[in-house]
């Protein structure tokens, strides 16, 4: 159930920060912060609960905060020029 919920959270969190992207709001920016530390919280929670390979996990981890605040700071950077 736990595996479930993480990636839906991850997955809502990438469509988020890709629409914050593309129609940047101070809403959907927040939305996607709180997303992606709900995503390292999971699975976190995860790695503690199942003993997933923490090096992997890691891994994979990084991978998904580099996109979603690589789309953060398109984000944010579209929004302060319409501003």
């Amino acid at each position: 159930m736990l595996v479930i919920l993480h990636v839906i959270i991850a997955i809502s969190t990438l469509v988020i920060a890709a629409l914050s992207a593309l129609t940047p709001t101070n809403h959907k920016i927040l939305l996607s912060n709180i997303g992606a530390a709900l995503t390292v919280l999971s699975g976190t929670v995860l790695v503690l609960v199942l003993n997933a390979p923490l090096l992997k996990t890691c891994v994979t981890g990084l991978a998904f905060l580099a996109i979603v605040y690589s789309l953060i700071a398109v984000a944010r950077s579209r929004l302060a020029s319409t501003n």
